[in-house]
């Protein structure tokens, strides 16, 4: 047998061995010494007879480098070319990129339905079409293309443009008064420098355009959310400025803003980053330090007081060695009473690892749910021919199998019908998980899981991931020909639990047991963590679990008197029949 090993240097690249043989055994995250044997020549392919490995760089951002480089010897390696972006696209260029990705989305998106109306669908697809009659620039192609992954169309947590829009003319421009909005009001919420008294003024219009058609321009440009979620928009409203001007951020260098006590502001854009702005967004206010740790790091524990931990987590993308690491920091943990977990800032990661650290935290048999997986198509897809990280004949779910009076194509192999309580490693005190507007992916499963099994209560706000399901796992990524535009369309819907009642409401996020409203003051001024302090307060008032609103169901379904229920009416049913029988 031979195996694998990539190896990470200090420089983030990656370089991956292929058909080595050895009797070490590593663990991901294990450091590998200059000198250290990591194996022998094995046989990397069975049809070359002779020991031989394959070997292959990569960079930390996943590009591909010269393998040859290293060991100073000749290539033949010819790097990716670089795609000149167009100035313009004909009307019938770019009717033939967003004709593909329509396409695409139709073929390979699993979860269309769910969102979408048939006729929803084709009205935003007419309403693009008619947009495209003639030539159009690449920025506002762009828009249009970002459009499809907004909240007019496929807004999904795990939809996004890959392609960064470049600046078209030189030097980003933007207002001395940035407004943004927070339960349907329209308001200032930083400015520049010795223009203060206009900070938290409500506003009425800009430049004549309604303060409520201006909102509702902005929450149609809103993105990575799923279904009816509401937590990242309430943060995309008070803080994507940009969004109430769609394309014309761009070109607008000018405007007049109407404030509701009947004053008005005119404004001549700025070249940005030119002056400073207040409040001035840094690491001295909470939410942006707790962010910033968040980038820094993958996990920390903090004992905060006598009777409390707090488990900051900040991925699920972690190695064995990791795992290993945290398990031992929770063995320490045991005598605590409270545990709170802090999964903010997590934007998910590896199910595998999801899997592990959930076996951590329960002690019984959890509660089965009847979760699987669809896909649109078990074979090929047409539109791989335009995929850049598949190529055009892959196969990539050759094990999901039809269900009669269904569409698409299943699985029941799913981590969330194979977790078991860890034999050596568990902690038992009360769980109070933290959640926030990027809990996203296998960060919203975590706790999902635990609510679902009366493990654990949320604090914070929604989750942008469904708690029923989200789309995901396997993801294609199409690239637009004329364009260059790269979308990632999630290629598997995964659902988790298809129980719907007053705390897992129909096509939400997780819902927070407490929820602790988005406020200005939290995002621009305060130093203080406010929904860690409010769990703290909640800890110290005794407040964890209350009634399981999933109980009633199950114990419905499975009492011993609706059981013997059924079985005498099963016996009736068959005593009658045979009575009939007779009489016949």
């Amino acid at each position: 047998m031979s195996g694998s090993i990539t190896i990470k240097s200090s420089d983030g690249n990656r370089i991956r061995i292929d058909g080595l043989r050895g009797d070490v055994i590593y663990k991901t995250g294990m450091i590998i010494h200059k000198g250290d044997t990591i194996g022998t020549v094995g046989y990397d392919y069975k049809n070359i007879n002779v020991p031989h490995i394959a070997v292959s760089f990569c960079s930390n951002r996943m590009d591909p480098i010269d393998p040859m480089t290293p060991f100073g010897l000749q290539t033949t390696f010819i790097a990716p070319r670089e795609f000149i972006t167009p100035d313009t696209l004909t009307s019938s260029q770019a009717l033939e990129d967003i004709q593909i990705l329509l396409d695409a989305y139709k073929e390979c998106y699993p979860s269309l339905g769910s969102i979408l109306t048939p006729g929803q669908a084709d009205a935003f697809e007419a309403g693009v079409m008619a947009k495209l009659q003639q030539d159009i620039s690449y920025i506002d192609f762009f828009y249009l293309v970002r459009s499809s992954t907004a909240s007019d169309y496929i807004h999904d947590s795990h939809l996004k443009v890959l392609t960064h829009l470049p600046n078209a003319h030189g030097q980003f421009l933007v207002p001395h008064l940035y407004a943004g909005f927070l339960n349907d009001s329209l308001f200032v919420t930083c400015v520049t420098k010795d223009l203060d008294k206009y900070l938290r003024k409500t506003i009425t219009s800009i430049n004549g355009i309604d303060a409520k058609e201006l909102i509702k321009r902005a929450k149609s440009m809103q993105i990575l959310f799923d279904e009816n979620s509401c937590g990242s928009r309430d943060i995309s409203g008070l803080t994507a400025w940009n969004y109430l001007y769609g394309s014309e951020v761009h070109t607008l260098q000018n405007q007049i803003i109407v404030f509701t006590d009947g004053s008005e502001f005119k404004d001549h854009w700025i070249p940005r980053n030119t002056e400073e702005r207040i409040p001035v967004v840094s690491n001295n206010i909470s939410y942006h330090s707790n962010r910033t740790k968040s980038l820094q790091n993958d996990y920390s524990f903090e004992r905060l007081r006598n009777d409390v931990v707090l488990f900051s987590l900040y991925t699920f993308q972690l190695n064995q060695t990791q795992l290993e690491e945290i398990a031992d920091s929770l063995q320490a943990c045991y005598s605590v009473q409270n545990m709170i977990i802090d999964l903010r800032n997590n934007p998910g990661g590896d199910e595998q690892v999801l899997a592990e650290l959930l076996s951590y935290f329960i002690s019984k048999q959890p509660v089965q749910l009847d979760s699987y997986q669809k896909v649109n198509n078990n074979g090929t897809y047409h539109s791989f021919k335009y995929a850049t990280n598949y190529p055009e004949d892959a196969v990539l779910f050759p094990g999901f199998e039809t269900i009669n009076g269904r569409d698409g194509y299943y699985s029941k192999n799913h981590w969330q019908n194979r977790i078991e309580p860890n034999p050596t490693i568990n902690y038992a005190g009360n769980l109070y998980i933290l959640t926030g507007e990027e809990t996203v992916s296998a960060a919203t499963y975590f706790p999902a899981f635990l609510v679902r099994n009366h493990r654990a209560v949320t604090v914070g706000r929604e989750t942008p991931t469904g708690y029923h399901s989200m789309t995901a796992n396997k993801f294609v990524d199409i690239r637009l020909p004329n364009s260059g535009i790269q979308v990632r369309i999630p290629l598997v819907k995964e659902v988790f639990d298809e129980t719907v009642n007053s705390r897992v409401p129909e096509k939400r996020g997780l819902m927070p047991d407490y929820e602790i409203p988005l406020t200005y003051e939290e995002y621009y001024i305060s130093e203080e963590d406010i929904i860690l302090s409010e769990t703290l307060d909640l800890i110290s008032e005794g407040k964890y679990l209350g009634k399981n609103p999933f109980r009633s169901q199950l114990s419905i379904i499975l009492s011993p008197w609706v059981i013997s229920l059924v079985v005498l009416a099963i016996l009736t049913g068959i005593i009658l029949s045979r009575k009939i029988v007779r009489k016949g």
